[in-house]
């Protein structure tokens, strides 16, 4: 449901500017998602503590990717905006 529990929330969470607790920002792209797998503790999000233990060694390339793309398929619901209504013809009055 997008509520941060012990680490920040998935949803939404793939592109996304985090600001980590050494000050810096970081886009949350596949290269930072991975890296947070791998070593949680390398760039942690501000607000949080680094809990999560690493998985070096324990995934796989494709469960990492798996991961990943789940991650990516995680986005907040947007409202489906109007159809577009089609144009009416309206002569010119004379």
């Amino acid at each position: 449901d997008g509520t941060p529990h012990i680490g920040p929330t998935w949803l939404g969470l793939y592109g996304r500017e985090e600001p980590l607790r050494s000050g810096e920002r970081i886009r949350a792209d596949v290269a930072y998602l991975t890296e947070s797998m791998m070593d949680p503790a390398a760039k942690v999000v501000a607000g949080f503590n680094p809990v999560m233990p690493p998985f070096h060694g324990r995934l796989s390339a494709g469960e990492v990717g798996a991961l990943i793309e789940f991650i990516k398929s995680l986005r907040p619901e947007r409202p489906v905006p109007p159809a577009a209504q089609e144009p009416t013809y309206v002569p010119a009055q004379r």
